[in-house]
């Protein structure tokens, strides 16, 4: 009886949290913060909506001492947008809320400046090898560690993670950090065993510090770091140094060109993100979260926290540096350039240069390669800038019914969007296959590998499409299979599962056109180019049968893959939305020509510098392997490849 009542309330219980959720997105713990600029010592309030630890970090970015830190309870967010909230705040001269991405199209005109929470950055590995060569710290750093006995494990046993998660993770990052740490949650890193290594430095056999590598398609990410004891002293004698200076080999040596360098704030002067700059980190992406941004001009607090608190923000989809200086100051060619060489990372389209006592209501200036222009420079520089690629636009029907299979109470249920691309293949030169690999057609015997491989996303997928007619590329290293490609000439499909009856087809093909779908990369040799390869080879050989233009459809959240096909030329066509409930499905296509989806692909203005496949190493070096897409799981649902 009592199992019964709890399954009659589970629909309930559902509808409650989908509620909580929703209203949490605009709701915020509010605080006042006063007390003494740190800098200038001028009186200075600050208004703080979002969480606890954003609010101890920019009280201990802004003030000399503990501020005086009144809470506010929970306000809705509208009740604190400017010019509304002063009752709430009491006149300050600084309001800071935090928003989501999808809440800062609609309030754009609210504020002053949004700041990813966030910002992530990525080093090219053959750039960092190439500057420690000519470093003498480095030569010096190298020297110490080869006397202290300093050599690396790399491991992915689970006892090693519960070490270094509670022996130096968590210490470290408490100490560190303090009141103002994000920590990672034991079952967060639990759940990333399957793609991740634990690589641990050891001086004369003793583990002293540790990183957590998580693999993510094509690329590794320096994910969680911690040091033994949470120790200071292992970090001055240059643990995290060490971390550095071992991670550079083992990857280069598999394969692996780019690090994704991990989270770091958006401060420009902020500690983290300088040592990074100095790695030649270049920024690439951020967080959903913001700080929105507004000062009251005239004030000397806020004046003081500008001008010696630069940071990134975003404008037109690209990044940029805010620098806030007196408008009395001259600004010769020389200044401007000592700002550009100070200031300026790779991955930010520019520096804004704002008038400080206006509280960046008036920019004075734009500085691109080290010269000011007001306009065409600008221009160009936010082009040069990787923008943040955000959402594509999404069809009414696509949320109506999004909203309902979130709302359905019951165990496997899987939403998605993606965009169908259309690529024309013209004569693009021969295909370069590099030395030690080959390709092939898949035959039975490669196909029945295919389907019994540990990474295989459903046992007999691939044979029952062989036995419809589609055909795989195979990209073979010797005998063994490193990656391959599925193609059909008889319609564009759809996998919502991978079972017959959820393969659906959604419009035939026309002579001359070709489907390409389902590109893998086996993990271990990713981040080599595999992916590029593959796609040439496919066109080369379609080519050679007379097809004309080839379809794929990739997810917007899948980075790798959409930059791929937008170097290679690719159009975008329509949106497909699709939708699973246990053994039901559902697929719908957008408008065709959707101008508003046109304008998205132009703002994620990722294109390649060559209109071919160069091979492993070449300039349009990526792996287009499967990214997590779609817009949520639930239960059973799995990552599966891009389709």
């Amino acid at each position: 009886m009592l199992y019964r009542l709890l399954r009659a309330i589970k629909p309930l219980r559902a509808a409650v949290r989908f509620g909580h959720k929703r209203v949490a997105r605009y709701h915020r713990q509010v605080w006042r913060l006063e007390g003494r600029e740190r800098a200038s010592g001028a009186p200075l309030a600050i208004l703080f909506a979002g969480q606890l630890q954003n609010k101890n970090y920019l009280a201990h970015l802004a003030f000399a001492d503990s501020p005086v830190d009144q809470a506010l309870g929970w306000r809705w967010l509208w009740a604190l947008l400017p010019p509304v909230g002063k009752r709430e705040s009491g006149g300050v001269d600084i309001r800071i809320i935090e928003l989501h991405e999808s809440q800062r199209r609609l309030l754009r005109r609210r504020f002053q400046f949004f700041v990813p929470i966030w910002i992530g950055g990525e080093v090219d590995l053959s750039c960092r090898i190439a500057r420690l060569q000519h470093s003498r710290n480095a030569k010096a750093d190298l020297r110490r560690m080869q006397k202290n006995e300093t050599t690396y494990e790399v491991t992915r046993d689970p006892e090693a993670f519960e070490e270094f998660y509670l022996n130096m993770y968590l210490p470290y990052i408490k100490n560190r950090y303090g009141d103002r740490a994000f920590s990672m949650s034991h079952d967060e890193m639990v759940g990333k065993y399957e793609c991740s290594e634990l690589l641990f430095v050891k001086v004369r056999g003793e583990r002293v510090a540790g990183q957590i590598l998580l693999y993510e398609d094509d690329r590794v990410r320096a994910w969680s770091i911690g040091v033994k004891d949470g120790d200071s002293l292992y970090v001055k004698a240059g643990a995290i140094k060490a971390l550095d200076y071992l991670l550079l080999p083992y990857l280069t040596d598999r394969g692996y060109k780019v690090l994704h360098m991990g989270a770091s704030r958006p401060f420009l002067l902020d500690g983290a993100l300088q040592y990074k700059r100095n790695l030649g980190v270049r920024v690439v992406d951020h967080t959903a979260r913001y700080f929105s941004l507004s000062f009251s001009p005239g004030s000397a607090g806020a004046k003081a926290f500008v001008t010696n608190n630069p940071f990134i923000f975003q404008s037109d989809g690209a990044y940029r540096g805010a620098l806030f200086i007196e408008p009395e100051l001259p600004l010769s060619q020389e200044r401007l350039q000592e700002l550009y060489a100070e200031y300026h990372m790779d991955g930010l389209a520019g520096l804004s240069l704002f008038d400080a006592r206006a509280g960046g209501e008036k920019e004075l200036a734009q500085i691109s390669a080290g010269s000011f222009d007001g306009s065409d420079s600008a221009r160009c520089g936010r082009e040069e800038g990787r923008p943040a690629p955000g959402r594509p636009p999404l069809d009414i029907r696509f949320l109506a019914m999004n909203l309902a299979v979130k709302l359905i109470p019951t165990g496997w249920k899987y939403w998605d969007n993606s965009i169908l691309l259309k690529t024309p293949i013209g004569d693009k030169g021969p295909i370069r296959v590099p030395e030690g690999y080959k390709w092939t057609w898949a035959g039975p015997e490669d196909i029945e590998y295919l389907d019994r491989h540990p990474e295989a996303t459903s046992p007999r997928a691939y044979a029952r499409r062989a036995a419809r007619g589609d055909r795989c590329l195979c990209i073979k290293q010797g005998s063994e299979v490193v990656g391959y490609q599925w193609v059909t000439l008889a319609a564009c499909r759809i996998f919502n599962g991978f079972g017959p009856s959820m393969e659906m087809s959604l419009f035939p093909l026309r002579p001359g056109q070709a489907y390409s779908y389902d590109m893998y990369t086996y993990q271990k040799y990713r981040g080599r180019g595999v992916g590029t390869v593959m796609k040439g080879l496919l066109w080369h050989a379609l080519r050679e049968e007379g097809i004309k233009e080839v379809l794929v459809l990739v997810s917007p959240d899948n980075h790798a893959s959409l930059r791929l096909q937008l170097r290679l030329g690719a159009q975008p066509q329509r949106m497909v939305y699709s939708y699973r409930i246990r053994s039901w499905s559902k697929t719908f296509l957008g408008p065709e020509g959707d101008r508003r989806l046109t304008e998205w692909i132009q703002r994620f203005g990722v294109r390649c510098a060559e209109d071919s496949p160069q091979g492993v190493g070449g300039p349009c070096d990526s792996d287009a392997s499967p990214g997590r897409g779609g817009q949520g799981y639930d239960k059973a649902a799995r990552s599966r490849p891009h389709l």
